[in-house]
């Protein structure tokens, strides 16, 4: 989720943010269910793919209006029980976990790290397999179904 530079009261609501076995799970269902949208309308995730509504945006407030301005992948996410909002802040946070974890696992100091709650980053050592089924999840987001998502 490419937020390019965010300010500093978005990096303290990230490094304040706590993941959950519901908001993680919730935000799988979200995922699904947006990547679902691609077999009803194959050119939505090829669109949203080209022309992410996080692309450049730079407050998370500006990344979630625009992912409520696309109607179809607002109702995907709160059909799943979560806001735009809240969908990024568990995005974010997994993904900012989730690279601190394998620095972590592998010894190594991570540089330019930013601020992160030690508990999220425990949090995905923990809970793997729920990280694993939210990343399968987003991979079938790609306009491919996930077929070469390890490529980006």
């Amino acid at each position: 989720m490419p937020l390019r530079s965010i300010d500093a009261a978005d990096d303290a609501e990230l490094a304040r943010f706590r993941l959950t076995t519901d908001n993680v799970a919730k935000a799988t269902l979200a995922s699904r269910y947006i990547a679902e949208l691609g077999a009803t309308d194959p050119g939505l995730l090829q669109r949203l793919d080209q022309d992410s509504p996080l692309d450049n945006a730079r407050t998370l407030q500006e990344a979630a209006d625009r992912i409520a301005g696309v109607p179809r992948l607002r109702s995907a996410i709160e059909r799943a029980g979560l806001s735009p909002r809240e969908y990024i802040l568990v995005s974010l946070t997994i993904a900012r976990a989730a690279i601190a974890n394998a620095y972590a696992v592998a010894g190594a100091a991570q540089s330019g790290a930013p601020e992160l709650a030690s508990a999220n980053v425990g949090f995905v050592g923990a809970h793997q397999k729920d990280i694993q089924r939210y990343m399968e999840a987003v991979d079938a987001m790609t306009p491919s179904g996930g077929a070469g998502a390890s490529e980006r």
